[in-house]
């Protein structure tokens, strides 16, 4: 197989500030060592950059997450929603998951484009 690393123009989510200082999104108290959870209606993490957020994010829409939060350090959040992630929009993320994501984070999903690394196959043997 020959592939090569390429960047793309593709469709993306954008990760924005939209409520700052939201009560939900507290800079790592480092009580606790670094840690993060997943269940069907809750992600948490604990003394972990936002990084991980994305890549949740990322899993979970099945599209691409750009960060432009511009916030920097390590966190301590749990988000809990009440739908499981079966019942997904037509971006990617179920609606619950993009509430909580607002109302506790005070970060925002926005739709739009941006390049994004891929592997591309040019030959398949």
């Amino acid at each position: 197989v020959d592939a090569k690393w390429k960047m793309l123009e593709t469709n993306a989510l954008f990760l924005t500030v939209k409520i700052p200082n939201a009560p939900g999104l507290n800079p790592t108290a480092k009580k606790q060592p670094p840690a993060e959870m997943y269940e069907t209606t809750l992600y948490g993490v604990v003394d972990k950059p936002l990084t991980n957020l994305v890549n949740f994010l990322e899993a979970t829409a099945g599209i691409p997450v750009v960060d432009r939060t511009g916030l920097t350090g390590r966190f301590d959040f749990s988000l809990k929603w009440n739908e499981p992630k079966v019942q997904q929009t037509q971006q990617g993320l179920p609606d619950p998951l993009r509430q909580v994501l607002l109302n506790q984070l005070g970060l925002e999903l926005v739709p739009g484009t941006a390049p994004v690394e891929m592997l591309v196959v040019e030959k398949a043997n």
